[in-house]
């Protein structure tokens, strides 16, 4: 009996020294790939085999980012006005326009997530992407997981000089101010006075008709896009505070407009009531306009709205 447990702890012997080999030889030759990977990586670093083109999606990632962020423009415009309020003493508040609030995606992120990451990652789709650790040499075995994150720290390595293996936060950093001075630049812009009022959106129009009034010597702020309470513009000269709703519409306006700014105007605490439409008004809206004491016009007449109050 004593020779059969001595035969089964040297089998169990064996079984373990041979295990423990096969362990080593497995653990022996995962280093050997480490170290034929590590000369790999290596050597396209020395040969530079992506430095064209990494130049070239950096490149690309800009103008991508670019044209999208011109195309909405007037989009995140409004966005931006809906989303960022002002308190009692004129400080801005951030409601959700840079970074949302909840689990609701709004602004930037927004704008980011469903429109610009999507219509990017179809720009790229059919690039290639090399390895992570072409880059950093510390995770050899880590893909980026699209070509748009590829193109992303391109960009950041070439047109931001930021060699930072999270450069996608550098990315948002630069998209975040670039979209915020493009809204202010359209908030500034003196461009489309010469513009046809024909093929502007509403938002446009809008600024069009601020334009008009601030060259006229008004003050003017805009009211947020989400309870403004058919106001659109507020324009103030000492102590008369016109509030304003403009009408881009292809038709004449109807009483709706009218209702609704002389509503507005008790809101915002106005003195007078207008309403600027392109196209003109119903009869009915002009006969419900004298009744409210609301004042229609068109954006031809508007650089003399001091004298249409006065």
């Amino acid at each position: 009996m004593e020779g059969f447990f001595v035969l089964v702890v040297v089998i169990l012997i064996i079984v373990l020294i041979t295990r423990a080999g096969a362990e080593e030889k497995k653990k022996s030759e995962m280093s050997e790939y480490h170290k034929d990977l590590n000369k790999k990586i290596k050597a396209l670093n020395n040969k530079n085999v992506f430095g064209d083109q990494e130049v070239e999606m950096g490149d690309k990632y800009e103008m991508y980012v670019l044209e999208m962020i011109e195309k909405h423009k007037f989009a995140l415009l409004a966005d931006r006005k809906k989303l960022v309020t002002k308190d009692s003493y004129g400080v801005p508040i951030d409601n959700g326009w840079v970074t949302s609030k909840g689990k609701k995606l709004t602004g930037i992120d927004y704008f980011d997530t469903i429109v610009l990451i999507p219509a990017l990652d179809e720009k790229f789709k059919n690039k290639n992407f090399p390895l992570k650790g072409y880059f950093d040499n510390k995770k050899e075995t880590e893909y980026f997981s699209t070509a748009t994150d590829w193109a992303t720290y391109c960009f950041c390595k070439h047109k931001l000089g930021n060699l930072k293996r999270h450069s996608r936060y550098v990315a948002d950093e630069w998209r975040t101010d670039l979209i915020n001075n493009k809204c202010d630049e359209i908030d500034n812009q003196d461009d489309l006075d010469s513009q046809n009022t024909d093929f502007m959106s509403g938002i446009e129009y809008e600024q069009y008709c601020k334009n008009i009034l601030k060259e006229g010597g008004w003050e003017v702020e805009d009211t947020p896009t989400s309870g403004d309470q058919g106001v659109d513009l507020i324009a103030s000269i000492e102590d008369v505070r016109v509030c304003i709703q403009c009408k881009c519409f292809a038709k004449t306006v109807g009483n709706k407009a009218v209702q609704e700014v002389a509503a507005g105007m008790i809101h915002w605490k106005g003195t007078h009531a207008v309403v600027v439409a392109k196209n003109g008004f119903t009869k009915s809206a002009r006969t419900l306009a004298e009744s409210n004491k609301v004042i229609l016009t068109s954006d031809s007449e508007l650089e003399n709205l001091e004298n249409l109050v006065l």
